[in-house]
């Protein structure tokens, strides 16, 4: 009796022998692992642990007197791909008895090794029974043993064979088999994200939950995860496929393996429902951005991203715990208008309602505040909330101070609405003389401050009056400086006769400055001629 070669197909066109090495797979799999370059994980055949034993493409040919012709490999105790020759058979006639297990490589992607656990019987010392299973490979009933085998670089197949012959009488039983038949896998190649969309990117603000999807692809391992990065930050749950694995426990291998070459969908759609009020998520400008990872067991996946794109994220209306709202009003008191100016240090109030699509009151909502000052470069900023009463109406006094703008609004998740009010009001600088009389032709210090923000750089008027007369004349100008202060000086030396004056400073109207055109309270200075 001969026994054939164990070894390697035809990789390309070219015989290959297996060499030995003293490294094995045995141990537990580490997952997520950092490492550099590609994808590596472990493709198993012959386990009963795995969904029929996990064999696909496995084939017996030759003579059946020989073969264990049933694929056993998902018996718990005895699951393996097996050769047996009873001892007396004569000479075989026909071809090589042989398991054939078909091993390849994912698309695109390599076969690093082979890890096989296999044992002989009753092949060694035996006269004319000279069976080899692989040289240097122990028989006689010695024992399962487990070697790995390092396949040439480019490896993209591997059929494996388990090979048994008789070409004499079979003097005594003899027998072979394998099983836990392992595959490292390498998978150079990153996936790829296309098609990233959903009313999160639809443009515009973004408010409170949103939809996200996105399409990746690999031609690999396969998808085996996709998520959404926040500012480059993980936001949700990961979306993930059903990939071909199983959780062994054999001398080849404790840990993950892949039930296929590529056990992950080669395309997959992940779709998440964000919160754009929590974080990663912050007021402002965003970014958005999807990752798809390949299936690795031993390193670190391939991770494929899409562009980063920007979303303007705005929650900053408290939202309503009460549903419902379609329309929202809101007007100055007394005026019904959305538009109101008013004196120096006096407040103003808002009134307004919510109603349903029906025009039906909501009450018990919650309508948030917010403030902007005029010719101040910033966004609209929370001040407070008010709540409707049970006719949907709800009320907001504007308290004194520089112009503003006034926004008054309704928030349910991701849909608000609306309503901006300006508040204008009338600057009242100070003023301050030197003196209270003075001689025609002396001069008297003015000096002042303008009520800020933004008061550097004001531009105000000077006028004078007789004391009871309502004509003014404007007789000097001046600019604040950067901290809204002015100082100036002016001499009488037109004055002919004994006069009381009364003296104002007015602000001009100019872009940046939130305060309406506005005078001070007048200040009063004695003008008098001789003695």
């Amino acid at each position: 009796m001969r026994a054939q070669r164990f070894g390697v197909g035809r990789f390309g066109g070219f015989a290959l022998v297996l060499i030995a090495i003293a490294a094995t797979l045995m141990g537990p799999v580490a997952s997520g692992r950092a490492s550099e370059g590609p994808a590596h994980y472990l493709f198993e055949v012959c386990d009963p642990s795995l969904p029929g034993g996990n064999t696909p493409g496995v084939f017996f040919e030759g003579d059946t007197r020989y073969a264990i012709p049933n694929n056993t490999c998902s018996q718990q105790v005895s699951g393996s791909l097996g050769i047996s020759a009873p001892g007396g058979l004569s000479k075989d006639t026909g071809s090589e008895n042989r398991w054939t297990v078909p091993v390849s490589a994912p698309s695109g992607g390599t076969v690093e090794s082979l890890t096989i656990s296999a044992a002989t019987c009753g092949a060694s010392g035996v006269s004319n029974q000279n069976y080899v299973f692989q040289p240097g490979w122990p028989g006689n009933c010695v024992g399962e043993v487990q070697r790995t085998f390092h396949l040439p670089s480019g490896t993209s197949r591997a059929d494996v064979p388990i090979a048994l012959e008789c070409h004499s009488v079979c003097q005594s039983s003899v027998s072979i088999y394998a099983r836990y038949i392992v595959a490292k896998e390498v998978d150079p190649i990153a996936p790829q994200v296309q098609d990233v969309h959903g009313p999160l990117l639809g443009g515009g603000v973004a408010r409170g939950h949103q939809v996200l999807e996105a399409n990746a692809s690999d031609q690999g391992g396969g998808i085996s995860g996709l998520k959404v990065l926040v500012n480059g930050q993980s936001a949700g749950a990961p979306s993930s496929p059903a990939c071909g694995t199983g959780q062994v426990i054999n001398p080849s291998i404790v840990g993950i393996v892949a039930t296929s070459p590529s056990p992950c969908p080669t395309t997959f759609t992940g779709k998440w429902t964000l919160d754009t009020a929590s974080p990663p998520f912050r007021q402002g400008v965003n970014t958005i951005q999807v990752c798809a990872s390949d299936f690795a067991t031993l390193s670190a996946p391939n991770t494929g991203c899409s562009a980063q794109q920007p979303v303007y994220v705005d929650n900053s209306c408290t939202e309503s715990p009460v549903a419902g709202g379609n329309s929202l009003t809101a007007s100055f008191a007394g005026s019904n208008k959305g538009e109101i100016t008013v004196p120096f240090n006096h407040s103003a109030k808002v009134r307004g309602s919510l109603t349903n699509a029906s025009g039906d009151a909501i009450s018990g909502a919650t309508v948030c505040v917010q403030a902007q000052t005029l010719g101040v470069k910033l966004p609209l900023v929370p001040v407070t909330t008010t709540t409707t009463d049970a006719r949907g109406h709800f009320t907001y006094k504007v308290p004194a101070g520089p112009g503003r703008r006034i926004g008054l609004g309704y928030r349910r998740d991701s849909f608000q609405i609306d309503q901006q009010l300006r508040f204008r009001a009338r600057a009242r600088p100070t003023i301050r003389l030197s003196t209270d009389q003075i001689a025609a032709g002396g001069r008297v210090k003015i000096s002042g401050r303008v009520p800020g923000p933004n008061a550097g750089g004001c531009g105000l008027i000077f006028e004078a009056a007789a004391l009871h007369s309502n004509e003014w004349f404007e007789f000097e100008r001046a600019t604040t400086n950067r901290r809204g202060v002015y100082h100036l000086s002016y001499v009488f030396d037109a004055t002919t006769k004994n006069t009381v004056y009364k003296i104002r400073a007015v602000t001009q109207q100019q872009g940046g400055y939130p305060w309406q055109s506005g005078h001070s309270v007048p200040a009063i200075v004695r003008v008098y001629v001789g003695g």
